[in-house]
């Protein structure tokens, strides 16, 4: 009886076993998960906790870019030259000399062609060209005479950092100029470079360059003109530099000027404040003629101004209002 009583027992369980069996003898994987979910036909791929949206607490905000990771504003930006343009190879170097047979009238100046630096933009390269904008990078030294003159519908210019050279009348007349910024790099501006620039209202320049005669000589509608601190050496500021500039309101001067030309400011009927540097030794005679300076102001004391050799007809600094020991 015992042994027809386990034959029963075993043939039950053999019963249970072969009900969860699959076709091939394996045990099936349960049909639902914890909760009564039904398994989805498509799988999933795991998520990271670290990344699961749902973990993040509810007031998390998205992550800040830190500003000091953002790549600098390059000093001279890596600008396609303009195709056609005509140039001239020597030794080491390039000079553009002409429009060639590029037709835009934006002209970037390539930096470099054939694998030699551009160096140089020739004198009377654009003369009386139909341009409109012109960017120069700083693999150029030098802009040489008349490059730009005449090219009266030339309204923006860009100069890298890296220009040394402006030479005589080589933006002369170009009218539709409204300002220009003169890199720190640039040591001197030629005779008449700008003058006539009938449309420029603001020369900015970052560093101390000479000035010499008239290089903004009629620029009627000029406002202001800025230099940037002196580098402790000397410039010239020459002849008829601003004569004709009647609306010239402001004029800043950086250390190291020698002194002022004659006729430097003559017409400037506008001029409401000049700041004079303590190193300049001598005023030339109608350097102030005809003008309406208001104010000046001097970096030195009055006895350093009083030194100061000043020539005859300018009777406009007698009467204009002395400010001693004042520094831009």
């Amino acid at each position: 009886m015992k042994r027809f009583i386990g034959l029963l027992l075993a043939l039950a369980l053999l019963a249970m076993f072969a009900g969860c069996a699959g076709p091939n003898g394996n045990v099936s994987a349960p049909t639902s998960v914890p909760g009564g979910k039904e398994d989805s036909a498509e799988t999933e791929s795991p998520v990271d906790p670290a990344n699961d949206p749902t973990n993040a607490p509810s007031d998390a905000t998205p992550a800040q870019s830190d500003p000091t990771d953002a790549p600098s504003t390059p000093t001279d930006a890596p600008l396609p030259g303009t195709e056609g343009l005509a140039y001239s190879k020597k030794l080491d170097r390039c000079v553009i000399t002409g429009i060639g047979t590029a037709t835009t009238t934006d002209i970037v100046i390539p930096s470099e062609i054939e694998g030699l630096p551009v160096t140089d933009i020739d004198e009377d390269a654009f003369h009386d060209a139909s341009i409109t904008s012109v960017y120069i990078p700083s693999s150029v030294k030098l802009i040489d005479e008349d490059a730009f003159a005449g090219c009266v519908v030339l309204k923006s210019v860009t100069l890298s950092r890296g220009l040394e050279y402006i030479s005589s009348s080589a933006f002369y007349a170009c009218r539709s100029l409204k300002e220009i910024k003169i890199p720190e790099s640039v040591i001197s501006i030629g005779d008449k470079a700008f003058f006539g620039c009938s449309s420029l209202t603001e020369v900015a320049v970052e560093g101390i360059p000479s000035l010499y005669g008239g290089c903004f000589k009629n620029c009627s509608a000029l406002k202001s003109f800025k230099m940037g601190e002196g580098k402790g050496y000397t410039y010239t500021v020459a002849s008829d530099v601003f004569s004709g500039c009647p609306a010239l309101e402001v004029a800043v001067f950086a250390e190291g000027a020698e002194g002022f030309g004659s006729w430097c400011f003559y017409g400037t009927s506008s001029l409401r404040e000049i700041y004079i540097p303590k190193t300049v030794a001598g005023i030339d005679s109608s350097a102030f003629s005809s003008s309406g300076v208001k104010n000046v102001y001097y970096a030195g004391s009055e006895e350093e101004w009083k030194a100061i050799n000043i020539g005859s007809s300018n009777d406009a600094l007698d009467s204009a209002v002395m400010n001693y020991n004042v520094k831009y």
